[in-house]
């Protein structure tokens, strides 16, 4: 496996944020794909994706080149990332949906609820309390810079 010095290359985050490349967030992304899709990616080929991966310069570029890598070389590893960078990106929005935020509380979501765990969160007040919380921190999220954002 290639060795890389970990502060030689900078990539632009999806927020924004320059952030030194890292070899092992790649290959440990590379590698639970490869594991949920129940194959294996030959040493060479994560070689090859390291060196492409550190030509780019940002985190879009990169997820579009392990994608068509692992389509290449290990479709159902291909599958497995697509399918993990969509529930990530779906979670950033989500958290940011008003709508979404209170469907969550509404529908009793264990981590809204139990935010404030030593009140029942059945009485009214504090209904009230966490759905004041879950609009405040939905619309908070919508007027912070998207490097903050994005950190919470």
């Amino acid at each position: 496996m290639l060795a890389y010095k970990q502060d030689t290359v900078t990539i632009n985050k999806h927020n924004g944020v320059r952030e030194p490349f890292s070899d092992v967030k790649l290959l440990a992304s590379v590698d639970a794909a490869v594991t949920a899709g129940k194959t294996e990616l030959a040493e060479d080929v994560r070689d090859d994706l390291l060196v492409r991966a550190r030509q780019l310069a940002d985190t879009n570029a990169i997820a579009a080149a392990v994608e068509e890598t692992l389509t290449t070389h290990a479709p159902a590893a291909a599958d497995a990332y697509h399918q993990y960078r969509g529930a990530k990106l779906a979670r950033r929005q989500q958290a940011q949906d008003l709508d979404a935020a209170l469907n969550r509380l509404q529908s009793r979501d264990r981590n809204v609820v139990n935010e404030n765990a030593n009140k029942d969160s059945e009485v009214f007040n504090t209904q009230r309390d966490l759905t004041a919380g879950t609009v405040a921190r939905a619309q908070g999220l919508k007027m912070l810079p998207p490097a903050v954002a994005v950190a919470t």
